[in-house]
């Protein structure tokens, strides 16, 4: 499953970036889960919600004043697991060079939305 992200004006009309625009974000749900608990706005185990502009400026903020010593607590190992009458399981790792990326790209999505009225934003 996949998380996207969107931004939504101040009448509640949704502005959904096309796949193609440099600033479209989405995210599988494991990592979505890392990127949002690193911007300490995902609070339950389904990755939706919504936040203001202001408040994704800030978490932003936050993500990158503590991400020296936060972002370790977001990587996981990958992991490639073969059970015989199984089948093969294969996760990819997540590094706190993803972790800064996707910081980064989230920034770029906020800033995109903002730029076209949006004053919030939600994913699901």
């Amino acid at each position: 499953m996949t998380v996207s992200f969107y931004g939504k004006t101040p009448d509640g009309s949704s502005i959904m970036l096309d796949f193609e625009h440099p600033a479209y974000l989405q995210l599988n749900n494991g990592n979505a889960h890392a990127v949002l608990s690193l911007l300490a706005v995902h609070g339950s185990d389904q990755p939706d919600g919504e936040m203001t502009i202001p408040e994704a400026r800030r978490a932003i903020l936050y993500a990158r004043a503590t991400f020296e010593r936060r972002a370790s607590k977001f990587t996981r190992a990958s992991s490639d697991t073969k059970r015989s009458g199984h089948a093969r399981v294969i996760s990819g790792g997540i590094g706190e060079d993803y972790l800064a990326r996707r910081v980064d790209d989230f920034e770029r999505f906020v800033n995109a939305v903002s730029e076209l009225g949006a004053a919030s934003i939600y994913w699901a």
